[in-house]
């Protein structure tokens, strides 16, 4: 059976000035990733998206849900994300951690969010937060060269770079290429280790040689308990820790 959430803008608003003119969206979404919800049940989704800067808006979809209805601005290029959430059992996320959204790119009729658009919709998005006018910007090339460029996993890509030419609106598209990463040799506890990109291949114990990108990187327990945290520095230093420890 198909579950529909339905959510005016006065009730999806965050504080911000709205367009008079607005239209209802059939948002359809996507099933939890198998892994995920493998490991943890199937999650619910926080639906956000933002058109300009000061005009956003966000709502809440239960588990098992199939699809929700949006208000929208009309004429408006929209990027909506959704972030998956679990209210019990999920990843032992920290306060400022979440899992890689889908997403989608609307600009009239109804919008299919997945997570192969995810990081398009995500750049479009933060771009928009900080200002930049994205309304004219070609997302359907935006869209088409990220699923050429990195067809295994679209989470590779150096969304801080794209932002930002979107913002200095200098985008090129030799720009859209995987952030630089790090070879790395660590020892993984023993246990299945699930990261926050849906396409990437989950860790399993033992001694493994694979790549990071500069910073903080996360995985998570099939139960729900621990995170296996790989710290990469400016150095190239690593570093591997267990939280909370055994």
């Amino acid at each position: 059976m198909i579950r529909v959430a339905t959510v005016t803008l006065a009730a999806a608003i965050l504080g911000c000035a709205l367009p008079r003119q607005t239209v209802g969206v059939l948002v359809t979404l996507p099933e939890t990733p198998e892994p995920w919800a493998d490991a943890w049940g199937q999650s619910g989704y926080r639906i956000q998206w933002q058109a300009y800067a000061t005009v956003s808006g966000a709502v809440d979809v239960d588990p098992g849900s199939e699809t929700v209805v949006i208000e929208l601005p009309k004429a408006t290029v929209v990027p909506v994300l959704a972030w998956p959430v679990w209210e019990a059992g999920g990843p032992a996320l920290e306060p400022t951690e979440m899992m890689r959204p889908a997403g989608g790119i609307w600009s009239g009729d109804g919008i299919q969010l997945t997570y192969e658009d995810g990081p398009a919709a995500f750049v479009l998005n933060s771009a928009a937060l900080r200002g930049a006018d994205v309304q004219a910007f070609n997302h359907e090339r935006l869209t088409a060269e990220i699923s050429l460029r990195m067809p295994e996993d679209p989470w590779l890509l150096d969304t801080d770079r794209i932002v930002r030419a979107l913002c200095e609106r200098s985008m090129r598209v030799d720009y859209i290429r995987e952030a630089s990463r790090t070879s790395i040799s660590i020892e993984v506890p023993d246990g299945t280790w699930y990261g926050t990109s849906p396409f990437g291949e989950p860790l399993t114990g033992g001694f493994l040689d694979l790549s990071a990108r500069e910073g903080l990187t996360p995985h998570y327990d099939d139960r729900g308990r621990r995170r296996l945290v790989v710290v990469v520095d400016e150095e190239a230093r690593v570093w591997c820790a267990i939280s909370p420890p055994d």
